[in-house]
């Protein structure tokens, strides 16, 4: 075997690995290099092999046989970044030697060392030699620092790339010379649903437009044969929902860094549709609110902190600026108030016309205000201001001159209707005085005419004669009687309407009134074949009321209810306890009745209502309305309810603190008891 050379100073007197490389490490493979294998060193001329790159020859154990200059000034360079136990190849694993060993083919790797220079890259080729001398290894290295570092920034580029693409917030495109997408990030996919791979070779104005949106592009649209960047153009797609994304493309020209050929754009992409969106619905907002503002039929200004007007309607202006009709943004407001002074545009003296411009002024960004003023023009107007929460103003001027004008009416009117009142007060007591005093001048005479008509009629002084005389004492002892409760009703009810009637109030049972009307009235019901009957409950408690004046009220009604009644008919008198306490006296019949419409006329004063039986008695139309005064002065409640041609029943409410019970009465309302008919 030939000597073994030792390259290197670092491990003379080291001993090589004297066992064969092994063949079953696995080695890391690259590209084959061009290039044929070179024979035995003993057929290589000498300066070709000392000028060709970095060659060794090493044998089965990995020693190193033969090396040239540049595999040497290769190894003094690397030799401290080496690593592991040292031996004369020094650069060539042993998995590599196995393996070229095996391979009919040259066998190249990449390995990387750290210098003190920075990271170099080494490729080593090596093949198999068969010669006289044994089995070798023939080892190349190439120094390829420049294309690994160049691969691996192109790789970092590229990740950076795609990392600032994905977490970016806009989506990032590119296309060739023909417009058509050569990259599309998948941002696009989460921003617009539309996935990056449906673009891919398309032409960008083939999958979207760019018509329609002039009024939205802050320059032209990018054109096929434009060479030029463009920024914020608006361009629409559709997405997979067939919904519309509005997009916003920034893109710049891409030229070959040699040629100057164009290749092409790229740029990026932001979906503004939410954006654009929101920006109409504003605009929609702000024109809907300037429309309204200007439709106002109020004078309508905004003011800012500085008291400097923002905008106003034209009504303000017609107010303030009547003679140009124009207000211009940015003017004080004190300047406004003084311009529209100096041409007459306030009523009063110069002093008054002052102090409501300082109010005003003063009032301005400091507190609300509502202040009422008078024009020279004779309108007047309603100024309220309020504040903004920039401590700005908004002042509002309204015309109330017709408001004004309707309360100087309604001021007149109400003079005249408080004057009218009051006649009409004076002429009631009047009167109701009159008919009091005429009720009592007409009760003395006929007080007489009935006593000696009853005299007469019952013949108390002898026999009158002729039978006629009798008949006419009679009807002239009758009619005088009617005539009397005529005016009592009359008195009475004038006494009410004036608040002149008290009432001597006592506990009574309610048979003790019912009982004693009954026995009036039963005659009177028998003529007219009217059915009388009286239903009450047991244990009725007793009741604290003027007495006479409740029988007052139980007559008037009954006799109505007669009166009404046709023959065979009936009328009853039932009562109960109701809720609260109350208690309900009804007179209820089944005579012709009341149409509802008529209700209110028969329960007003000398209210009469028209039909076949109203003439049937005569009467004065105040039963009704005696009987409703005489209940409210108890504290209680008249209720009329009627149906017309089935019959009406009128109920008399007395409040529960007229209402007593005996202290061994238990209160027990028994509604469905009975009393037996009292004749």
């Amino acid at each position: 075997m030939a000597e073994t050379i030792r390259p290197l100073r670092q491990v003379e007197g080291v001993s090589a690995a004297r066992s064969p490389a092994s063949a079953d490490q696995p080695i890391a493979e690259a590209p084959a290099t061009d290039g044929a294998p070179i024979s035995e060193p003993g057929d290589w001329p000498a300066a070709a092999f000392e000028q060709s790159s970095a060659i060794c020859v090493c044998n089965v154990y990995g020693d190193v046989l033969k090396a040239n200059l540049a595999y040497r000034n290769l190894a003094l360079e690397l030799t401290q970044g080496l690593s592991g136990t040292k031996g004369e190849a020094l650069f060539v694993p042993a998995d590599l030697i196995s393996q070229a060993f095996r391979s009919d083919d040259p066998v190249i790797t990449d390995r990387r060392f750290s210098t003190g220079a920075g990271n170099r890259c080494i490729r080593l080729r090596c093949w198999s030699l068969s010669g006289e001398t044994g089995d070798l290894v023939a080892c190349e290295f190439h120094d390829v620092s420049a294309e690994f570092n160049a691969r691996e920034a192109m790789a970092k580029a590229n990740d950076r790339f795609n990392d600032i693409a994905r977490l970016t917030s806009d989506w990032v495109w590119e296309v060739d010379a023909d417009w058509r997408f050569s990259y599309v990030s998948a941002r696009i996919l989460e921003l617009t649903g539309i996935h990056d791979r449906t673009l891919l070779g398309r032409s960008l104005f083939d999958c979207g437009s760019f018509d329609g949106f002039s009024e939205a592009n802050r320059q032209h649209n990018p054109e096929p044969n434009s060479r030029v960047p463009f920024q914020g153009v608006t361009y629409e797609l559709r997405d997979p929902d067939g919904n519309r994304r509005i997009i916003e493309l920034s893109g710049t020209p891409v030229f070959h860094d040699r040629s100057g050929l164009f290749l092409g754009y790229r740029g990026t992409a932001t979906d503004v549709s939410l954006q654009n969106e929101a920006e109409a619905r504003v605009a929609e907002a702000q024109k809907r609110l300037i429309h309204a503002v200007e439709t106002m039929p109020q004078g309508f200004a905004i003011f800012d902190a500085a008291d400097n007007l923002t905008l106003c309607n034209s009504r303000y202006e017609e107010f303030l600026a009547p003679a140009s009709g124009m207000l211009a943004p940015g003017e004080k407001y004190a300047a406004i108030l003084h311009r529209a002074a100096a041409i007459g545009l306030f009523a009063g003296d110069h002093q008054d016309v002052a102090a409501l411009l300082e109010t005003l002024v003063d009032h301005h960004g400091r507190e609300s205000l509502e202040i009422e003023t008078q024009l020279a023009d004779e309108r007047w107007v309603q100024i309220s201001c309020g504040l903004t929460d920039g401590n700005g103003t908004i002042e509002i001027w309204h015309d109330i001159s017709r408001i004004k004008n309707r309360e100087e009416k309604l001021r007149a009117a109400e003079g005249v209707s408080s004057a009218a009142r009051e006649q009409a007060e004076f002429a009631s007591r009047t009167k109701t005085e009159f008919l009091a005093n005429m009720s009592h001048e007409l009760r003395t005479p006929l007080n007489a005419i009935i006593g000696f008509s009853e005299i007469l009629k019952n013949e108390m002084f002898g026999p009158l004669g002729a039978s006629q005389y009798e008949e006419y004492a009679i009807d002239i002892h009758d009619s005088g009687a009617h005539l009397l409760g005529v005016i009592n009703d009359i008195l009475d009810f004038s006494k009410a309407e004036v608040g002149k009637l008290t009432l001597m109030e006592r506990s009574v049972s309610l048979e003790q009134i019912v009982e004693p009307c009954l026995r009036l009235l039963r005659p009177r019901a028998e003529e007219a074949g009217v059915t009388l009957t009286l239903h009450v409950p047991k244990n009725t408690p007793f009741i604290r009321v003027d007495e006479l004046k409740l029988k007052q009220i139980l007559i008037n009604l009954v006799s109505n209810a007669v009166k009404f009644t046709q023959q065979g008919g009936s009328v009853s008198i039932a009562a109960e306890a109701v809720e609260g306490g109350s208690l309900a006296i009804r007179v209820i019949d089944t005579g012709i009745g009341i149409a509802p419409d008529d209700i209110p006329k028969a329960l007003s004063a000398f209210g009469q209502v028209d039909s076949a039986l109203s003439r049937k008695f005569d009467g004065t139309g105040l039963g009704l309305p005696l009987a409703s005064s005489l209940t409210e002065l108890h504290g209680g409640t008249l209720e009329l309810e009627s149906t017309y041609g089935e019959g009406t029943t009128v109920t008399v409410l007395l409040p529960a603190e007229r209402v007593t019970f005996p202290a061994d009465q238990a209160p027990v309302p028994r509604p469905d008891a009975q009393l037996p008919n009292i004749d």
